[in-house]
């Protein structure tokens, strides 16, 4: 009976175990592939959007290309709607096989190798096979995204960073965590690039996280050259809602009432950004009022306000943001982790007696690092300017110490935690950077 059974079954058995693979493999290893796909296209639910697609080159293959990738917002959604089409396809080719009298034994098994191939090889693309900092990059996007800061520091943790947007990525998940200016050194800085890199970008992956970043720290003016900057690399008639809703965030916490809903009235008929279209507009209307506590509230406070966003003095606009508003917690470990990048103690010292002022009575431990060993080597005699931890004390005197004996800051016994995951070891290697060149 078993025999039976399958004999009459097995193609419904290898369809099903099909389908659950692809299902299991895109709501898992490729779930940042689909992210990355549903963030580079943005399907609209109007007749407006099909006469735009219908009247442009290849309009009508965007058209179908974004009305699937809309549903890889969720995950598990997505991974339905590939493994679905992938079935879909399997049946048109047995039936394609059957039509050119390929052998009824041969059709059906032979009927999943176009499939195959298609998934392998067209719908993962050859960068994301090939490209290790590619794969990495989409990862610590996704995630970042996500808001999953510790699993990003979990993968930044075990794996060399490949690029420099996965170096602020996983800065950006330190800062999240309240621990970037205390264990910035625990990961390989390569300099302040890794931390926030505002020059002209190749691609628009790299800017996605950028601009949350800025957006964030409150320099939302940044936020919005960075999304506009991420546009120009998507074709004419292809969109992303991730920075549409970037831009429409930008001009409600700037107070840009008409542009806002300009940006809104393009999410609106959308499927997954619609209820946040549509909140937002409710507050433009003033039917709802955010509270004093809500996210768009806070960055309305901590949004730069007197100095020129656009001036290239990237570490000036961090200041001002301290200044402005003292609350601004992130602007403040971001100011002193820009500083601690590009070696430079006094600032690191004028940092953190502006940050004092609003309170904090022990610096970072990173920060107290560079303050201990710059002001020991310059003011032997004098008291510290700053609040001392004993074991940060210690462990830098060791490390000082060791390294004026031997003449060598990467000496074996300075190249383990915790005196490799400190601000001198990082001095150290950034000198040898410079002698290579």
């Amino acid at each position: 009976m078993s025999s039976e059974y399958f004999r009459r079954h097995w193609r419904t058995g290898l369809v099903l175990l099909f389908g659950l693979a692809v299902f299991i493999v895109c709501a898992g290893p490729l779930r940042p592939l689909l992210n990355y796909y549903e963030e580079c296209h943005l399907f609209r639910w109007t007749t407006a959007y099909v006469r735009e697609q219908a009247s442009a080159p290849g309009g009508w293959m965007e058209w179908i290309v974004s009305f699937v990738t809309q549903f890889f917002y969720v995950g598990w959604l997505g991974a339905l709607v590939v493994a679905l089409l992938c079935l879909a396809l399997q049946y048109a080719c047995y039936w394609i096989f059957r039509l050119v009298r390929i052998g009824r034994r041969w059709a059906f098994p032979l009927s999943f190798l176009p499939v195959v191939l298609w998934f392998s090889l067209a719908f993962v693309p050859s960068r994301y096979r090939s490209e290790a900092s590619f794969r990495q990059s989409v990862l610590f996007d996704y995630l970042a995204r996500r808001g999953d800061w510790e699993a990003l520091l979990r993968q930044a943790e075990a794996d060399s960073l490949l690029s420099e947007h996965a170096q602020q990525s996983a800065n950006y998940a330190l800062a999240m965590r309240g621990r970037l200016a205390d264990d910035l050194f625990v990961l390989n800085q390569q300099g302040p690039d890794g931390l926030l890199l505002d020059r002209r970008h190749t691609e628009a992956l790299p800017l996605f996280v950028l601009s949350d970043i800025f957006f964030r720290l409150g320099l939302v003016n940044d936020a919005e050259r960075l999304a506009f900057e991420a546009k120009q690399y998507f074709a004419a008639n292809q969109r992303s809602g991730r920075l549409y809703r970037r831009l429409a965030e930008v001009n409600l916490v700037n107070g840009d009432s008409a542009i806002a809903a300009k940006y809104l009235s393009v999410l609106t008929p959308t499927l997954f950004y619609r209820s946040w279209a549509r909140q937002c507009n409710a507050v433009l209307s003033g039917r709802v009022t955010l509270d004093s506590g809500h996210y768009y509230k806070q960055l309305e406070q901590f949004r730069l306000k007197k100095v020129d966003q656009l001036s290239p003095a990237l570490s000036l606009r961090l200041q001002a943001l301290v200044e402005e508003c003292p609350d601004n917690w992130l602007a403040g470990d971001y100011l002193e982790a820009y500083d601690l990048l590009r070696l430079d103690p006094e600032r690191v010292l004028q940092d953190e007696q502006l940050i004092q002022q609003t309170g904090r009575r022990l610096a970072p431990k990173a920060v107290l690092e560079c303050i201990v060993g710059d002001w020991i080597m310059k003011h032997p005699n004098d008291s510290f300017p700053v609040p001392i931890s004993q074991e940060v004390f210690d462990q830098t005197m060791f490390f000082l110490q060791t390294a004026e004996q031997t003449r060598d800051m990467m000496h074996p016994s300075l190249c383990q935690p915790p005196y490799s995951q400190s601000y001198w070891h990082y001095y150290g290697q950034s000198l040898q950077r410079l002698q290579r060149r």
